[in-house]
C-alpha cells in the first residue's frame, strides 16, 4: 500500500517536532534524531510504500528498516496524519471534480484502513428526504408580528 501524508505542517523545536494538521490543535512528538521529520518530508514528496520509504530514508543516511518505518506509519496513522493514497479519489476525474469538497472533508477521517472513497460511496447511494418548516429556527422565524403572536 502506498501511504500518503495528509495536509499538515511541522516544525522542529529542540528535540520535539510540532505537527499541525487541524488548526484547533498541535501534536508534539519526541524526535531527537529527526527521524520523524525525515519520514514526513519523504511522505510529502510522494506517496510511498514502507519499503520505498525505508530505502529513501537510508539513502539520506537514516538507517530505518522497513519494519521501523511500518511502526512509524502506524503511529502517524493513529494520529490521523496519513492515509491510503489509493483511496483519495473515486477513480473517475469527472466524479472527483464534482465531489472534490466532500472528498476533502472525508480526508479528515480517512486512514490507512478506511479510504476517502469508502466514506463517499454509501452517502452517494443513500436516499434522503429533507422536510423543512419554512425557516423555523432561523433568525427570520422570530420576527413574528406582535399581532400574530397575541392571537
Amino acid at each position: 500500500m502506498r501511504v500518503a501524508l495528509k495536509e499538515c505542517e511541522w516544525e522542529t523545536i529542540g528535540a520535539d517536532l510540532l505537527v499541525i494538521f487541524d488548526a484547533r490543535e498541535a501534536i508534539t512528538l519526541d524526535d531527537p534524531d529527526g527521524h520523524v521529520a525525515a519520514l514526513l518530508t519523504e511522505l510529502r514528496r510522494a506517496p510511498q510504500t514502507a519499503a520505498e520509504l525505508s530505502g529513501s530514508l537510508q539513502r539520506r543516511g537514516i538507517p530505518l528498516s522497513e519494519e521501523d518505518v511500518s511502526g512509524g506509519l502506524s503511529g502517524l496513522d493513529s494520529l490521523g496524519l496519513v492515509e491510503d493514497a489509493g483511496g483519495r479519489t473515486l477513480g473517475d476525474p469527472d466524479e472527483d471534480e464534482r465531489h472534490f469538497s466532500n472528498l476533502s472533508f472525508y480526508g479528515t477521517y480517512a486512514s490507512l484502513e478506511r479510504r476517502r472513497a469508502a466514506f463517499h460511496r454509501p452517502m452517494s447511494q443513500a436516499h434522503v428526504l429533507v422536510l423543512g418548516v419554512g425557516g423555523g429556527g432561523s433568525s427570520s422565524s422570530s420576527a413574528w408580528p406582535a399581532s400574530a403572536s397575541a392571537r
